[in-house]
């Protein structure tokens, strides 16, 4: 396989700092899951790296007027984090440092945003060999190198990323690899190899994981990647395209016991809720109890919100114990409340609301929009992000996908150069 390591032909020559600031956003997912620190590393320094670049005017070339408006509502979008829990913690007249670490994360990625459109950096180009090369470079650390934990029932973790955590990672960029086959150009046999051993690999970790988190993602990435590939399909390759992915998953279902165990364990949970009366602390079960606590507390006080912990006191109130037990309160408590959008809402009130919906929204509409311009490399870039953002929202329904540290520093790298690359006009244009 042969790779070209030139900057791709649509981008800017760009100066020796600026190229080493983007090789670092390029291999930003390499060691995610298997070194600690590593996301947090590369988000600082790409971060102000950028912004050192952008002050010393490295190119001297501005952004232009077709591309500023959608910048704007990109960075708007990544200082909401940071506003939300501003304006949250006014409101209670209450400051806490620990709760900015994760959303000033957004805020460092700015530089990179506006770093990328500046130099027409295409950053996908590169993340279709590092994306599949960090996937295969987990699996050979994690069986030869730095022995895998195992939680309960025998789920793969990392000694620093929980069975939630790889297993939606895992998901999501084996879905990437598998959409950027083809996707800059007609890939050569062993790169179409890579990428295909990428997807299996994100796969198969994903259910080593058993984490049920992003797999709703697998139908719905594949059905967008089939349907923004022929955006003129017959009604016979429709019916093709359901009846394969429809095969893929049962398939998946019959043949995986772990699969076959998790999603069968999940309909009971779900069938065996009740709506009255203590509700029973399964692992799904908790999940929706968490909703119903959260909700409670947002109608509390929609303005001022909680923090983190800040409802300690109210979780013993009967209108709370009449269908949560003691365990599933002391759990949201501690552990959070397994759902993005209500983890924020709770903890900021209607302004993580905001923020969070803003974090999901703003960017799949830059992607959205880049896949219908007549730019391949805005399409192919859009298109990663596309992926990478159902991935994200996909898991968010069951688990934080932006409250940890170094999942929120590889968020904010990724949705910054994604958006920049999709968003920034190429030579051709």
């Amino acid at each position: 396989m042969s790779v070209n390591f030139r900057l791709p032909a649509p981008a800017v020559r760009a100066d020796l700092f600026p190229a080493a600031v983007f090789a670092l956003i390029c291999v930003a997912p390499l060691f995610l899951v298997t070194i600690r620190g590593w996301a947090s590393v590369v988000l600082f320094v790409c971060g102000v790296g950028a912004a050192a670049c952008l002050l010393l005017r490295w190119p001297r070339q501005p952004i232009q007027a077709t591309e500023i408006r959608a910048a704007r509502w990109v960075a708007f979008t990544l200082l909401l984090p940071v506003t939300a829990i501003l304006l949250s913690s006014a409101f209670r007249g209450k400051f806490s440092g620990s709760l900015f670490d994760s959303p000033s994360r957004f805020l460092i990625a700015i530089p990179i945003l506006l770093l990328v459109i500046r130099h027409r950096f295409s950053v996908g180009r590169w993340l279709q060999y590092t994306i599949p090369v960090t996937l295969v470079l987990t699996l050979l650390l994690l069986r030869f190198v730095e022995a895998p934990v195992y939680w309960g029932g025998g789920r793969m973790a990392t000694y620093f990323a929980d069975p939630l955590t790889l297993g939606q990672y895992a998901i999501t960029l084996g879905l990437m690899s598998l959409a950027s086959i083809n996707l800059f150009g007609r890939d050569s046999y062993a790169l179409v190899a890579l990428k295909c051993a990428g997807a299996v690999i994100g796969f198969y970790l994903s259910v080593c994981s058993g984490s049920r988190s992003g797999w709703l993602a697998v139908p719905i990435v594949i059905a967008f990647i089939v349907l923004s590939r022929r955006r003129k399909l017959q009604w016979r390759e429709y019916t093709v395209a359901i009846v394969v992915v429809a095969a893929l998953l049962v398939a998946s279902y019959r043949l995986s016991p772990t699969i076959h165990a998790r999603v069968g364990q999940a309909l009971i949970d779900y069938m065996g809720y009740n709506w009255t009366g203590i509700a029973p602390d399964t692992s799904v079960g908790m999940r929706i109890t968490f909703l119903r606590i959260g909700a409670y507390l947002v109608s509390m006080d929609p303005l001022r919100g909680f923090g983190d912990t800040g409802f300690a006191s109210m979780l013993n109130v009967p209108a709370l114990a009449s269908f949560a037990s003691p365990y599933a309160r002391d759990f949201a408590l501690h552990a959070g409340f397994h759902n993005e959008l209500m983890t924020n809402a709770v903890r900021s009130g209607i302004w993580g609301i905001v923020a969070t919906l803003a974090l999901f929204v703003v960017p799949m509409l830059v992607f959205c929009r880049a896949i219908r311009s007549p730019s391949r490399e805005r399409i192919a870039n859009g298109t990663l992000g596309v992926v990478f953002m159902i991935g994200q929202l996909v898991s968010s329904m069951s688990t934080e996908v932006f409250n940890l540290k170094f999942t929120a520093s590889f968020a904010a790298v990724f949705i910054a150069a994604l958006c920049g690359s999709s968003i920034a006009r190429y030579g051709q244009e």
